[in-house]
């Protein structure tokens, strides 16, 4: 089963604790379906919370993820409401992630997936708060969303545990596109949201006012200020997250991000004058290889390869910083050069730069494989292997001569 092509999942996440993420989760789902006049489902799985979404809600004892993972029927609109809770007053559906401060979540990543893709067939927006904790289930449920916002504020604090939680998810071979900023409790003493933009590469989808007031009135009476303050300019802006995420950008994201055959921005006669500083494309190289070469070269330039960054004297910390770091800049790499390719295959490219940029190229594989006892290397595209006895020539290779003299 897949996630219904008209459901979009949307998940939400933050650096740290602190940044407003569980607030804004609910109003943004409130204002999907205030503006958008469709089924619309809350889920919290931020397991750190001990429930803050119920508080939010005003949902004492709601459905929860483990209720929903452990639940053996088929789930259809007629029996929802064994698994799903309904906030009072509204058609908003939720379930949360505990009942209170004395559960705990525990659910495996496959069966929380599984029921959210069945639940995709009822709703067409489903709000994800994942917290700020990537465990397995976090980012099972990640890898079926359309969009992954990332909630930051304008204070350095904040700022600085975005930065590394943006590059943990680049190097988690997670494409940039599907990665959108917004700034909570934007005010004028804090970071300009232009200049966090500016930091991040990323545009900022949207800026939330500070208005601690409208905030705190709406907890104290647990309706999210959607709903009791609509015409608040707080309220206005979570509206204009909905306008700007429906407005064509899911749509987008759900056709660039999802499995597809390889596309190039660059082909042809025309990428070869396309940057002067770039090293000419050998001739009779397939697309796949051009695209590993070209990283390659810019990942030289990105990261002064050359210059001995990755003479980490052994130290496994220095080792495993160089790995990430390299990791995320790669990432970088590929969504540049190579706009709209799949997971599968983007996860793989970076996989095997990453290897020959840093490691023993694709030997790795090779020696990972239990079943393969000798390896002879001729040359970039001629290794033998001997796997189970028997001598064959294997389908992995090096990219290039200069790669496999590097190891």
């Amino acid at each position: 089963m897949a996630v219904n092509p008209n459901s979009h999942i949307i998940a939400i996440t933050g650096g740290k604790g602190g940044v407003g993420k569980s607030v804004f989760s609910a109003n943004l789902a409130f204002a999907f379906l205030m503006e958008m006049r469709a089924p619309v489902l809350l889920v919290d799985l931020d397991a750190q919370s001990c429930g803050d979404q119920n508080v939010i809600l005003g949902i004492r004892e709601p459905k929860t993820m483990n209720e929903l993972c452990n639940f053996t029927g088929s789930i259809s609109a007629a029996n929802l409401p064994a698994v799903v809770s309904q906030h009072p007053g509204t058609n908003l559906g939720y379930v949360g992630a505990v009942k209170g401060t004395d559960s705990t979540l525990s659910v495996s990543p496959e069966q929380a997936v599984k029921q959210l893709e069945t639940l995709s067939n009822l709703y067409r927006f489903i709000i994800v708060d994942v917290g700020y904790n990537m465990t397995p289930l976090q980012m099972a449920v990640i890898e079926k969303a359309t969009a992954l916002l990332v909630v930051t504020t304008p204070e350095p604090l904040a700022f600085n545990q975005t930065v590394r939680l943006m590059t943990d998810l680049m190097a988690a071979s997670l494409p940039t596109d599907m990665i959108q900023i917004v700034v909570n409790k934007v005010s004028s003493t804090g970071i300009a949201p232009a200049t966090i933009g500016n930091q991040l590469r990323k545009p900022i989808l949207g800026m939330i006012p500070q208005d601690d007031a409208t905030a705190s009135a709406s907890l104290q009476r647990s309706t999210p200020f959607v709903v009791s303050a609509t015409r608040s300019p707080i309220a206005a802006a979570h509206f204009d997250v909905v306008r700007k995420l429906t407005g064509g950008l899911l749509q987008q994201l759900k056709t660039t991000a999802r499995p597809q055959s390889l596309k190039f921005k660059k082909e042809g006669p025309a990428a070869e004058t396309q940057g002067s500083s770039r090293s000419k494309m050998p001739t009779n190289v397939d697309p796949r290889t051009a695209l590993k070469l070209t990283v390659h070269q810019e990942l030289i330039k990105a990261m002064d390869l050359k210059k001995g960054i990755t003479d980490t004297q052994g130290d496994p910390q220095k080792e495993a910083e160089l790995n990430k770091k390299t990791s995320a800049v790669i990432s970088q790499l590929v969504d540049k050069e190579a706009a709209g390719m799949g997971r599968e295959e983007r996860a793989a490219i970076i996989e095997e730069v990453l290897n020959e940029a840093l490691g023993l190229g694709p030997l790795e594989k090779l020696l990972e494989d239990p079943a393969v006892s000798e390896i002879m290397v001729n040359g970039h595209k001629r290794i033998y292997i001997e796997r189970n006895g028997k001598v064959q020539i294997s389908p992995i290779t090096f990219t290039s001569n200069f790669h496999l003299r590097k190891v």
